[in-house]
This record gives C-alpha cells, structure tokens and sequence, in this order.
C-alpha cells in the first residue's frame, strides 16, 4: 500500500475573461458549463496538479511549487489543455489577466493541501481500456488508439479514495464558438468516474498531433458547423468512462517515489527579419477586406510580428539565438512510471518512450504527460518538420513565442527522461 490523497478547489474566473485556445475567438467567457478547477493528487509525498486551463506558464508553475514545498516532497503542475479554459499563461494563447494568475496559484497550493489532509494508505489498480474510437491523428488525417489509463486508489475497506484517468487527446472537442467555460470531454469523463467515489484528475497525454477528428488550422476559425459541441463533449466523454469500466482492473505493485528532475535548454528557431516584415506586411494588406474571424486571426500575427521586430529590449533586433528554459521529470513508484514533459509533444515520443523503458525490462505501466510545467508550444518530432504544417511553422505565433523550436527539441527531451529513470534504477538497485 502506498498513500495516497486528492484534493480539488474552484477557480474564480469573472465574467469576460479572455478564452485561450482559438485564435479567431476574440470575446471574452459569458458564463459557465464546469466550473474551472485545480485538481491535486499526492502519492507517497509526490504531488500531481492538473489546471482546467489550455496553458499554463513555467514561472505559474514554479511559484506553485514553492508554494507547496512545505507540504510535500515534489511536485508538478500540468495543464489539462482545454480549449474552453480562461487565458492563463503569461501572454501566451491570448491575453491573461493577473488576478486569475494568483487565483490559480492560491487553488493549486489549497488542492494540495487537501490531498495531504485526506492521504491514507491504499491499494491502487490500473485498467488499461482501448478501442473507444475517439482518438484521430489530425495531421495524417488518420484514427489511431491511444490507451486510456485509468488508476484507482482504493482504501483498506476497498472504497474508492479517488482516481487519475490519463489519455492522449486534444481537449478540443467543442469549438470557439462556444464562450462558455469548460473542461471539455475531461470533465465529463472525471465526472463519470467520480460516480464511484472519491476525486479524479485529468491528466493529458503526449497529444500535441492527436484530435477527435478535425484539422488543426480549425484554430483559425470560431465553428466547427455545428458537430463539435458540448452535447459531444459528454457524449465523449462518457463514451470513455464506459470504455474504463468494461475493462478488469490489474493491481499494481507501488513503492514510495523516486522523483527525478532535470533543468533543460531548448533552442528556438527564430525567423529572418526581412521575412516577419514581408509577412507583416501581406497580413496587413489582408486585414482590409478580411471577415471576422479572420481579422482576430491577422490581429494575432501581426501583434506577434511586431513583438518579434522590436526585440526583447525595444531596440528592434531581432534575437539570434535565443533559448527556452524548462524541465522534465520522472515518477518511479515501482510498477507505475509517471513521465513530465513540457509544452505539447506529440503521441510519437509517448511511444517511443514506453518502447525505450520496456526494453530496460521494467513491467508495469508508464504514462506519459504533455503540458507539464510550462506550455511554451508545440514540440514536435524530427520527422513531422519534413512535412511542416501548423504545429511546425505557425502555431508559436499565436504561443506568443519568437520561433518554433528547432529540430531535435524533443529528442533531447527523451534522452533527458531516459538518464533520469536509469538513475532511478540504479538507486533502487
């Protein structure tokens, strides 16, 4: 047995606060179908934090860190990525407003507070459910099956202290036209398994390439026509919970974490100058006859190019290489390997990564999360830079970020991973 406690707290967000996720959706929330959360578990001294929020920013991260580090040993902050969560990452994916930065901090802390106070010692189990027919690889406009994970945290008496359910999907399923606040299908599948008890975090996989079925340039626009609502939100998201229960949960071994973090720097590609002032220019000429949805779209850019053009220090120098800050982290718990990634990488480095660690020999179950302390953009393979597209050439504009990152980000994401777990053996050992 291990213990194990959750917590969950409610964010105030006011009426009118900007909505991240969709670059054409240029008003703010009008009301509220979920309420915005903080959700927390702590394993043996380790705590997880999911935020019903598309991004979150590293510093965000680092200060609700600190703010907990009195009550536990380790801990990281991830980012459930709901398209349909306030803005919340410093300037990135939107405006945010400050007040909600500290709302979030102070939820996040309380959550953990929560979960330490309700720890007691339990079993934990795993189902391991495919097939729900959900997931759909929206640059090879292909279906694929990632697992969905579900783990519970059972008592001594056998009720259900609470849950973590883990899968690999864009959170996306409702579209920009919609302005009320929501945790898209995660939140209605927590909302089926809280049926057994207890509380559940959403904890979102490598999902950077992965939807339900749609392009990623729908970004750019408001509606999906119709078909991607909150009625198929729920329907979703039940449609998942079913597939969990249907499958016979397996008991795992846990022992208490061995957290492993290491700092990393990333590299940045940035753009020529001569190019971002010729693109500025062609969007500005486009910005006279554009429609709407358009216009918020061009807005962005060109406030991004500007931004670039004048340089961190006003001078208007473009930076010429500049670096990104950031962390992974690994969970070792026996049978259970938790992976931290930053930013949004895509299902192929989960695949990897489980590939590299079954051919160690360890047996068990890894999850692999996305969207962990800190969302600066989009992380993709080496292999998805020969085909470009959205996430490669034009997401980091809207990420409020100078350029993509350069090829070879992620790779070194994995090696990183890769030597902290083999440390974690070895200690173990």
């Amino acid at each position: 047995m291990i213990d194990v406690g959750f917590g969950a707290q409610e964010i105030d967000v006011p009426l009118g606060t900007p909505m991240a996720g969709f670059a054409a959706r240029s008003a703010g929330s009008t009301g509220t179908l979920d309420p915005t959360t903080a959700r927390a578990v702590v394993l043996g001294g380790a705590a997880i934090i999911a935020v019903d929020v598309c991004a979150l920013h590293e510093e965000t991260c680092r200060s609700i860190r600190e703010g907990v580090a009195g009550l536990v040993d380790s801990c990281i902050v991830t980012a459930t990525h709901t398209h349909s969560g306030p803005c919340s990452a410093r300037g990135r994916l939107g405006p945010d407003l400050p007040d909600l930065e500290e709302e979030i901090e102070r939820a996040s802390i309380a959550a953990v507070q929560h979960a330490t106070r309700s720890a007691r010692a339990c079993t934990v189990d795993l189902r391991t459910a495919h097939g729900a027919g959900i997931a759909h690889d929206r640059r090879r406009g292909r279906a694929v099956d990632p697992p969905l994970s579900v783990l519970t945290a059972r008592g001594p008496d056998g009720s259900v202290q609470g849950s973590i359910a883990h899968f690999a999907c864009h959170p996306v399923v409702i579209d920009g036209s919609s302005t009320l606040l929501s945790g898209d299908y995660p939140a209605a599948l927590r909302k089926e398994l809280e049926r057994s008890g207890g509380t559940t975090l959403f904890l979102t996989g490598c999902a950077g390439d992965i939807n339900t079925g749609h392009s990623a340039e729908s970004s750019y626009i408001p509606t999906g026509l119709h078909t991607r609502t909150p009625a198929e939100a729920q329907r979703i998201g039940r449609r998942l919970a079913g597939a969990a229960r249907a499958v016979a949960p397996r008991p795992l071994d846990l022992s208490p974490p061995r957290v492993s973090t290491r700092d990393v720097v990333l590299a940045l590609d940035i753009p020529e100058r001569e190019g971002v002032t010729a693109d500025r220019a062609a969007w500005s000429r486009e910005h006279e006859t554009a429609n709407p949805a358009r216009l918020a779209l061009l807005d962005t850019w060109i406030q991004w190019a500007d931004g670039v053009l004048a340089g961190p220090d006003g001078t208007r120098d473009v930076p010429s290489l500049p670096n990104w800050s950031g962390r992974v982290s690994v969970l070792h718990l026996g049978e259970l390997i938790i992976i931290a990634l930053p930013g949004e990488p895509f299902l192929e480095t989960a695949d990897r990564l489980e590939t590299a660690i079954a051919e160690t020999g360890l047996t068990g179950a890894t999850l692999v999360l996305g969207y962990a302390d800190g969302v600066p953009g989009y992380l993709p393979p080496r292999s998805a830079y020969r085909q470009g597209g959205y996430e490669v050439a034009d997401a980091h504009r809207y990420y409020a970020m100078p350029g993509p990152f350069s090829p070879g980000g992620i790779e070194r994401l994995e090696a990183e991973v890769l030597h902290a777990l083999a440390g974690s053996i070895g200690a173990e050992n």
